[in-house]
């Protein structure tokens, strides 16, 4: 039989293939299987969109599919314009029953006019099949109206879907050429939580959506102001990534027997990068195990307090990276991190990426995605491990795992920023020099990043500071 791969975009090329060939890791996915020799035909209908590439390979299977040959050489396609394209679907108007959805769309410009001869009219159609609309027809495709205001509608409870269809006039009778895909408008859900909003929004959409802009009003009807954006292809690039690794390696998440371990274990099981440390690799001053507790200087301490959420706060108590297992404890009077680097003389790795990371990582894109389901399988992998309670996938638990699972380890600022969250304050004395304003770090605040030395300004001229310093 056969197996027929496709993807959107360029695709890598195979070299060789003296052995079985990772077609997947490229980005390929099966689409379909054909079991019979003489089976070589394949129509993909599976809800392509107008303007991209589609590309191809087949490989021969044999012994049943349990083995596989070299790729054919890889064919690449994009899809005709000959029906409408909508190109727009938006809320122009935020009511239960006073709601305007405005919808766009373009000509099909690659349609056959002398097989279809005008004139022309298009049709809107709503989710379950129902006509809402009929433009005036025209002789001409150029003529006909391209964009419908749909009013009294409920705007605020869900997406909207809807599809066109272009008709030509057949011995007098409007005959169906086609329909558009089907496209709906973004709708946005929120979720209250303390000190933040959670936002997440969907739609179902003919095109690529890699980028949006978020925006906040103090009133309904009042000015709204930019405060974030959202690229989504990086998150997109961020799942493809995150599960290739946990696809193809043969590195696994440690559970709690192996835990501890890990932590002194020269290449530990679930290390997917490290640099490696022996005991006069950093034996000083800045080695990590004096830092974190260290008698000469250890003065990366956890603060406690009773303001933003502390430490035993985010932790359960059988939490095998809490106080249970002896992760974390009392060392020179200051609550310490004594798990992670335990070795005083300095001989632990440094493991830098880790697979646990992957996992959250893949929950935290699959939630992006829509794909709640696959996030909370993704999420309860790590919780399941720790003697943590399995969770539902929100982006505030996936963060909070993150938080947990990377505690000591330098994440927790990074996920900080991009989420735009302002440095939380916990201890209100130990944390007053953080901003002048005599409050933590806020978002968006220059201080995030550190000012430039004078010696290294001195040192090469153009060199300008970071702003406001």
């Amino acid at each position: 039989g056969y197996n027929i791969y496709r993807k959107s975009g360029q695709v890598s090329t195979f070299e060789e293939c003296c052995g079985s060939p990772d077609i997947v890791s490229t980005g390929m996915v099966l689409v379909d299987q054909k079991t019979s020799i003489n089976d070589t035909v394949f129509i993909d209908n599976n809800i392509l969109t107008i303007g991209v590439s589609y590309c191809y390979l087949v490989t021969a299977t044999y012994d049943y599919g349990l083995l596989e040959s070299c790729p054919s050489d890889t064919a690449c396609a994009k899809l005709k314009k000959e029906v409408p394209i909508i190109t727009n679907v938006s809320v122009a108007n935020t009511s239960f029953s006073n709601g305007t959805d405005s919808i766009a769309w373009v000509a099909p410009t690659e349609l056959d006019t002398t097989q279809y001869p005008g004139p022309y009219l298009y049709k809107i159609f709503d989710k379950n099949g129902n006509q809402i609309f009929q433009t005036p027809s025209a002789l001409l495709l150029n003529d006909l109206d391209t964009n419908y205001n749909y009013s009294l509608i409920n705007t605020t409870d869900t997406n909207r879907y809807y599809s066109l269809a272009i008709y030509y006039t057949n011995n007098g009778t409007d005959s169906l050429v086609g329909y558009s895909a089907e496209a709906s408008s973004i709708h946005l859900n929120t979720i209250p939580n303390d000190n933040q909003i959670e936002l997440f929004w969907s739609e179902l959409v003919p095109w690529v959506n890699s980028y949006y802009l978020i925006y906040r009003s103090d009133s309904l009807n009042g000015i709204y102001n930019q405060i974030d954006s959202v690229n989504s292809a990086y998150y997109s690039a961020a799942a493809s990534a995150s599960k290739w690794v946990l696809d193809n390696w043969s590195k696994a998440a440690v559970g709690p027997s192996g835990y501890m371990a890990c932590w002194y274990t020269d290449n530990p099981v679930n290390a997917l990068f490290s640099v490696a440390a022996s005991g006069t690799d950093s034996n000083g001053l800045e080695g990590m195990a004096n830092m974190y507790r260290g008698p000469t200087y250890g003065d990366i301490r956890i603060v406690e307090g009773d303001g933003a959420d502390d430490v035993h706060d985010v932790y359960e108590s059988d939490d095998i990276r809490y106080t249970s297992q002896g992760m974390i404890g009392m060392e020179r009077g200051y609550l310490s991190m004594l798990g992670k680097w335990p070795s005083m003389d300095y001989s632990d790795d440094n493991i830098v990426i880790r697979v646990e990371e992957m996992h959250l990582i893949y929950a935290e894109a699959m939630l992006r995605a829509g794909d709640a389901a696959t996030a909370k399988t993704y999420l309860n992998n790590v919780q399941a491990i720790r003697g943590a309670s399995l969770t539902e996938a929100t982006l505030d638990n996936i963060i909070l795992e993150r938080r947990r699972e990377f505690f000591g380890e330098g994440l927790r600022f990074y996920d900080i920023t991009r989420l735009g969250m302002d440095i939380p304050l916990v201890d209100s004395v130990l944390q007053r020099y953080d901003d002048l304003t005599g409050s933590t770090v806020e978002y968006g605040s220059f201080r995030l990043a550190y000012p430039i030395s004078l010696s290294e300004r001195n040192a090469n001229p153009n060199i300008v500071n970071n702003y406001g310093y």
